[in-house]
């Protein structure tokens, strides 16, 4: 498998943004080159988004984001990750945690989380679309649960190709063992916590256990904004980005 498909761009303190399960590396559009005037900024498709091509063997998602700063010669970085991506940069904190100079996680995800039922409900829904093969629909569906904003449009173009890349040899990603959740207490960077309160209450539980495990962490709620915290409030994420250096 080659490296994640990324770009890099700026000089100053290292910053890798990894983007959410519903969007892929263009969710930092309207900041990436913002950050870039005094940050060096990486952003990835994590596989089977954007320029990435789905995995179809066992991977790490923290061996792939280290790999991925490997590749743009980025030696240590501050490590912004959404949803899928905030698991997959917690993933890159416990494995290689002389990479990471501190975390910002926002409306993290978890592995083996007990989801709610209206999580469950819209998991159960995406699934029969797509086996059904309505991609117009299951588009829809992701837009309506996680992405209410005027950005709507930006992120169905970005979930259709990550549904368009999808096979039957898809591998899922390999958990840690012990799990990611357990092992959040190695982590010893600072850490910043955020969830949206207009987001589904799952991810608020999530923040909440993050902090109380990672031993120097902050916990906020980011007012006004749903699952994709960055795309509602884009000001006050450069602001948190720039607080942490």
């Amino acid at each position: 498998m080659k490296v994640l498909a990324h770009e890099v761009a700026g000089d100053g303190p290292g910053l890798l943004l990894v983007h959410a399960g519903v969007c892929d590396r263009r969710m930092w559009d309207g900041q990436f080159e913002d950050l870039a005037r005094d940050h060096r900024v990486l952003r990835v498709d994590l596989r089977g988004y954007g320029e990435t091509p789905e995995a179809n063997q066992p991977h790490v998602l923290g061996d792939d984001l280290r790999d991925a700063m490997d590749a743009a010669g980025l030696d240590r970085a501050i490590v912004a990750g959404n949803s899928f991506g905030g698991r997959a940069s917690l993933e890159l904190a416990v494995l290689h945690p002389e990479r990471v100079l501190a975390l910002l996680l926002l409306a993290s995800g978890m592995p083996d989380h007990d989801w709610s039922e209206k999580v469950r409900t819209y998991g159960a829904e995406e699934d029969r679309l797509f086996e059904a093969g309505d991609i117009d629909a299951v588009v829809a569906l992701n837009v309506e649960m996680w992405a209410r904003g005027p950005y709507g449009d930006r992120v169905a173009v970005m979930q259709r190709q990550a549904l368009e890349l999808a096979s039957d040899d898809y591998v899922d990603p390999v958990k840690l063992d012990p799990p990611l959740m357990e092992r959040v207490r190695e982590i010893s960077c600072p850490a910043l916590i955020l969830d949206g309160d207009l987001d589904v209450p799952d991810f608020t539980e999530i923040a909440d256990l993050l902090a109380e495990r990672i031993p120097n962490s902050t916990r906020r709620t980011v007012h006004g904004a749903g699952h994709l915290i960055s795309m509602d409030k884009p000001d006050e994420f450069l602001a948190l980005v720039r607080e942490l250096g």
